[in-house]
């Protein structure tokens, strides 16, 4: 359970509230330009409040390929009431996946399996989900496919 301060609603006082970041999965109609990530959160905290929603990706490593362990790739905020269960849909642009092949001279989105691990902070990323890039079909990934979140 993650504690975050959350502005507090009009006429009220500022208060602390709690969420549980609950299920995470990849829209498989996504946008032609994104990957589109559906984050399911909860306040069960006493109070309505906003969290952060932020998506890091992780890929396997790529032989001259030069790329970040894991790297900042979306992130968004909901508001909600307390008990109350709301969606966070985080955007990744293509070009979060992509890195510089300096031998082709080019942009690439390499073939490897992604995990996107999601939560509050870098320092707290309970839900792990694979997404699969656009444009890269699942056969060349092994037959990775897109999943539910794991904790």
């Amino acid at each position: 359970m993650t504690t975050t301060h959350s502005p507090a609603a009009p006429g009220s006082e500022p208060g602390w509230t709690t969420w549980r970041y609950d299920d995470a999965y990849q829209v498989l109609a996504a946008e032609a330009d994104a990957v589109r990530l559906e984050v399911d959160v909860t306040n069960t905290g006493p109070r309505r409040g906003t969290a952060t929603v932020e998506v890091y990706l992780e890929a396997e490593p790529v032989d001259g390929l030069d790329r970040p362990e894991r790297w900042l790739a979306g992130h968004t905020t909901v508001t909600a009431e307390s008990g109350t269960r709301t969606a966070a849909t985080v955007r990744l642009p293509r070009r979060t996946f992509e890195v510089w092949d300096a031998s082709r001279r080019r942009w690439t989105t390499p073939p490897v399996r992604y995990r996107a691990r999601i939560g509050r902070s870098v320092r707290e990323l309970p839900l792990t989900v694979e997404v699969v890039p656009l444009g890269v079909p699942t056969a060349r990934l092994g037959g990775a496919g897109t999943g539910r979140a794991r904790r």
